[in-house]
Protein backbone atom coordinates (compact mmCIF):
# COMPACT_ATOMS: atom_id res chain seq x y z
CA UNK A 1 0.00 0.00 0.00
CA UNK A 2 0.81 3.28 -0.68
CA UNK A 3 0.51 6.39 1.00
CA UNK A 4 1.83 9.68 -0.33
CA UNK A 5 1.77 13.97 0.91
CA UNK A 6 2.45 15.95 -1.07
CA UNK A 7 3.64 19.80 -0.83
CA UNK A 8 4.34 22.17 -3.51
CA UNK A 9 6.40 25.56 -3.17
CA UNK A 10 7.45 27.23 -6.71
CA UNK A 11 9.05 25.09 -8.73
CA UNK A 12 10.14 22.08 -6.40
CA UNK A 13 7.42 19.85 -4.62
CA UNK A 14 8.20 17.42 -1.91
CA UNK A 15 6.25 14.17 -1.28
CA UNK A 16 6.38 12.07 1.70
CA UNK A 17 5.91 8.64 1.35
CA UNK A 18 5.89 7.74 4.92
CA UNK A 19 4.65 4.06 4.72
CA UNK A 20 8.39 3.46 2.69
CA UNK A 21 10.41 0.84 4.24
CA UNK A 22 13.89 1.69 3.87
CA UNK A 23 14.68 1.75 7.32
CA UNK A 24 12.56 -0.42 8.92
CA UNK A 25 8.82 -1.08 8.17
CA UNK A 26 6.79 2.19 7.51
CA UNK A 27 9.71 3.89 8.95
CA UNK A 28 9.18 6.66 5.64
CA UNK A 29 10.97 8.57 3.47
CA UNK A 30 10.50 11.87 1.44
CA UNK A 31 11.38 12.80 -2.28
CA UNK A 32 12.01 16.25 -3.77
CA UNK A 33 10.91 16.96 -7.24
CA UNK A 34 11.69 20.09 -9.46
CA UNK A 35 9.60 21.46 -12.69
CA UNK A 36 11.86 23.99 -15.32
CA UNK A 37 8.36 24.06 -17.68
CA UNK A 38 5.80 25.83 -15.20
CA UNK A 39 5.00 22.63 -13.31
CA UNK A 40 3.48 20.91 -16.26
CA UNK A 41 6.41 18.25 -15.46
CA UNK A 42 8.07 17.37 -12.52
CA UNK A 43 11.77 15.45 -12.41
CA UNK A 44 12.95 13.78 -9.42
CA UNK A 45 15.74 15.66 -7.50
CA UNK A 46 16.83 13.55 -4.47
CA UNK A 47 15.39 11.23 -1.68
CA UNK A 48 15.49 12.17 2.23
CA UNK A 49 15.52 9.78 4.83
CA UNK A 50 16.26 10.31 8.42
CA UNK A 51 19.51 9.83 9.97
CA UNK A 52 18.32 7.19 12.78
CA UNK A 53 14.83 5.93 11.37
CA UNK A 54 13.32 3.31 12.84
CA UNK A 55 10.54 1.06 12.15
CA UNK A 56 6.80 2.72 12.32
CA UNK A 57 8.43 6.50 12.73
CA UNK A 58 6.53 7.43 9.81
CA UNK A 59 8.50 9.76 8.62
CA UNK A 60 6.86 12.03 5.69
CA UNK A 61 3.40 11.61 7.14
CA UNK A 62 3.91 15.44 7.18
CA UNK A 63 5.88 17.13 4.82
CA UNK A 64 6.86 21.54 3.30
CA UNK A 65 9.35 22.84 1.31
CA UNK A 66 10.32 26.35 0.55
CA UNK A 67 13.46 28.02 -1.21
CA UNK A 68 16.38 25.95 0.35
CA UNK A 69 14.47 24.15 3.33
CA UNK A 70 12.31 21.23 3.70
CA UNK A 71 10.46 19.76 7.20
CA UNK A 72 9.81 16.41 7.25
CA UNK A 73 7.40 15.21 10.37
CA UNK A 74 7.85 11.66 11.59
CA UNK A 75 5.29 11.82 14.47
CA UNK A 76 5.35 8.40 15.45
CA UNK A 77 9.09 8.42 16.43
CA UNK A 78 10.16 6.80 20.09
CA UNK A 79 13.55 7.96 20.45
CA UNK A 80 12.28 10.66 23.20
CA UNK A 81 9.30 7.68 24.80
CA UNK A 82 6.63 6.34 22.87
CA UNK A 83 5.01 8.29 20.08
CA UNK A 84 6.88 11.41 21.07
CA UNK A 85 7.86 12.27 17.39
CA UNK A 86 9.97 14.55 15.46
CA UNK A 87 9.96 17.14 12.94
CA UNK A 88 13.30 16.91 10.92
CA UNK A 89 14.44 20.18 9.12
CA UNK A 90 17.08 20.00 6.05
CA UNK A 91 18.79 23.04 4.37
CA UNK A 92 21.24 23.56 0.96
CA UNK A 93 23.66 25.51 -0.36
CA UNK A 94 22.80 24.46 -4.15
CA UNK A 95 19.09 24.90 -3.64
CA UNK A 96 18.00 21.62 -3.01
CA UNK A 97 17.72 20.44 0.80
CA UNK A 98 20.89 17.85 1.67
CA UNK A 99 19.97 14.58 3.19
CA UNK A 100 22.04 15.67 5.93
CA UNK A 101 19.68 17.10 8.99
CA UNK A 102 20.42 20.88 9.53
CA UNK A 103 18.38 20.49 12.91
CA UNK A 104 15.98 18.09 14.46
CA UNK A 105 12.73 19.38 16.81
CA UNK A 106 12.08 16.36 19.28
CA UNK A 107 9.77 17.13 22.54
CA UNK A 108 10.53 15.48 25.86
CA UNK A 109 7.23 13.80 26.38
CA UNK A 110 5.98 10.39 25.45
CA UNK A 111 2.36 11.56 23.54
CA UNK A 112 3.23 14.66 21.53
CA UNK A 113 3.30 13.45 18.43
CA UNK A 114 5.61 16.20 17.27
CA UNK A 115 6.02 16.19 13.48
CA UNK A 116 2.22 15.30 12.52
CA UNK A 117 1.80 18.69 11.26
CA UNK A 118 4.32 20.77 9.03
CA UNK A 119 3.71 23.93 7.06
CA UNK A 120 6.56 26.18 6.27
CA UNK A 121 6.67 29.35 4.07
CA UNK A 122 8.91 32.72 3.45
CA UNK A 123 10.49 32.23 6.47
CA UNK A 124 7.58 32.14 8.69
CA UNK A 125 6.85 29.16 10.87
CA UNK A 126 3.41 28.18 11.33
Amino acid sequence: MVQLVTYISGNLAIVGAYLDDDEGRESGSAYIYRSEDGEASWTFQQKLTPEDGASYDYFGRAVAISGNLAIVGAHLDDDKGSNSGSAYIFSAADSLPTTDTLMRIRPQAPDTFCGVLVVYERWKWW
